[in-house]
C-alpha cells in the first residue's frame, strides 16, 4: 500500500477563495502535498484550469465542489456533472446521493458542527439524515488548530457514534483552503491508500474503500494481521484475535510539521463507544504491536502526544470493522 498526503477541501476565486488556481496548486507544493482536491461552492467552473496548474506543480487534482446550502455543506469529490444543489431540501438530500454515486462522485459532510446562523449560514449540518451509510467519508477534522476546536470534537464523537450503528465511513480531514495559510497555526492533511500510482481514480477509490487517515504530525502505517493476512484500514477482519501493527513514518513532511512543535508520545486502539482498548508508548524507529483477544464491531488507530505543548490527538486511521468468518 502507497500513502499519500491531500488536502480534500480547497477554494479559489471560483467562489470565495482569495486563490487563483495557479496559487493554489503552488501553496499545495509548498505545503508538501501530493494531491488535493478542488471543491468550490457549487460551481466546477475552475475544473480544467486547475487539472493544468496541478500538473504544472506534479501534482494529482481530483475536481469536485463543496454543495453549499442553507442546511449545511456536503463534498462531492469526482463528480462535476450533478449539481441540483437547488432542489436540496433538508429532509431530501439522501435522494439526490445515489445520484451523485452512480455519476462516479464521492460525498461527504463538511464541518458539520461548525457554527450555524447568524454565524456562518449553511455550515452547521442540519440535514436530517435516516441513513448515514450512504456517505463514503467525514470530514472529522477542520481548519487551522483542528485538535482544539470543539466543533472537531464533537465531530469525531459523532462519527464514532456512526461506527457504533454499523455504519463504515472514512475520515478525512479539510483545511477548508480558501487563502494562505496562517503563521505558526496547525493543520491536519488526509493520507489515502493507494494500491497503484497516485491518480485522480485511485484517490476517488481510496475514499470509497475507505482507506484514509488523518494527521497533524506523522504519516501512520498501521496494519491489521489474522492468520498471517495483512488488512488495511477501511477493510474487514474476521472474528476472533487480531494483531494490530503500529509504526508511523517520520520523514515523510517532517519538516512541515516538526515546525509545529509536534511529537508523537503513545498509540492507542480505539474501539466502540470511543473505548480505548491498548495503549502503548510511541517508539521510534520501529514497528510495534497492539494484541486484541477477539475483533470488536470496530477499532481503529490514534496517535496522541504534544502540540505546541499541549497534549492533543496528533493522528488517527480509518477503522478496521469485524467481518465474518472465511468459509
Amino acid at each position: 500500500m502507497k500513502w499519500f498526503a491531500a488536502e480534500m477541501h480547497c477554494h479559489t476565486v471560483h467562489s470565495d477563495g482569495n486563490f487563483t488556481p495557479a496559487q493554489l496548486a503552488a501553496s499545495a507544493r509548498e505545503f508538501g502535498l501530493d494531491a488535493f482536491c478542488l471543491t468550490d461552492h457549487n460551481t466546477v467552473s475552475g475544473r480544467e484550469e486547475i487539472q493544468a496548474e496541478a500538473a504544472k506543480n506534479g501534482l494529482c487534482v481530483l475536481p469536485g465542489t463543496e454543495w453549499t446550502t442553507y442546511f449545511g455543506h456536503m463534498l462531492v469529490q469526482g463528480c462535476v456533472s450533478c449539481l441540483d444543489w437547488e432542489a436540496v431540501s433538508k429532509d431530501t438530500l439522501e435522494e439526490f446521493i445515489p445520484l451523485i454515486q452512480r455519476a462516479g462522485g464521492v460525498v461527504g459532510p463538511a464541518h458539520p458542527f461548525r457554527p450555524g446562523n447568524p454565524f456562518g449560514t449553511g455550515c452547521h449540518w442540519e440535514y436530517r439524515i435516516r441513513n448515514w451509510d450512504c456517505f463514503d467519508f467525514y470530514e472529522v477534522l477542520s481548519g487551522e488548530n483542528p485538535a482544539r476546536r470543539y466543533y472537531n470534537q464533537r465531530a469525531l464523537a459523532h462519527w464514532t457514534s456512526l461506527l457504533d450503528q454499523g455504519c463504515k465511513i472514512a475520515p478525512t480531514s479539510g483545511i477548508d483552503w480558501h487563502r494562505p495559510l496562517l503563521e505558526g497555526a496547525v493543520y491536519a492533511s488526509t493520507w489515502l491508500g493507494v494500491s497503484g500510482e497516485l491518480t485522480p481514480e485511485a484517490m476517488r477509490e481510496a475514499l470509497k474503500r475507505g482507506c484514509t487517515a488523518v494527521s497533524t504530525g506523522p504519516l501512520p502505517l498501521v496494519s491489521a494481521f489474522e492468520n498471517g493476512e495483512e488488512h488495511y484500514p477501511g477493510e474487514t477482519v474476521p472474528p476472533g484475535p487480531a494483531e494490530i501493527r503500529l509504526a508511523a513514518d517520520l520523514d515523510r513532511r517532517g519538516e512541515i510539521w516538526r515546525k509545529w512543535q509536534i511529537i508523537p508520545r503513545e498509540w492507542r486502539i480505539a474501539g466502540p463507544g470511543g473505548e480505548i482498548l491498548y495503549r502503548l508508548p510511541f517508539r521510534e524507529g520501529r514497528p510495534q504491536t497492539a494484541l486484541l483477544p477477539s475483533m470488536p464491531l470496530w477499532c481503529r488507530a490514534e496517535l496522541f502526544g504534544d502540540v505546541q505543548g499541549e497534549e492533543a490527538l496528533i493522528a488517527l486511521t480509518s477503522p478496521f470493522y469485524r467481518g465474518t468468518s472465511k468459509a
